[in-house]
């Protein structure tokens, strides 16, 4: 038989909480931003390269860096 044991919190717990609550937006933000730089770096800036080389378009480029900003949206300001 076991018993479920629960105790209060304590000030540092609840300050260390509070903190974490107050930080989710600027987490979630960096979040997004390394998801982007890493598919930035993966998969538009090699389209990037290539426009500037000639060999791709201007276009490709930039649509491929819209798909990425789609994927990782901002997260709503609270």
């Amino acid at each position: 038989m076991t018993e479920d044991i629960y105790r209060d919190p304590t000030t540092e717990e609840l300050a260390e909480q509070a903190e974490w609550e107050a930080t989710a937006y600027e987490r979630a933000v960096a979040e997004v931003d390394r998801n982007r730089q890493a598919a930035y770096q993966l998969e538009s800036d090699p389209l990037y390269f290539k426009w500037q080389a000639g060999e791709g378009t201007e276009d490709a480029w930039k649509a491929k860096r819209d798909e990425i900003r789609e994927r990782y949206p901002m997260p709503e300001a609270e």
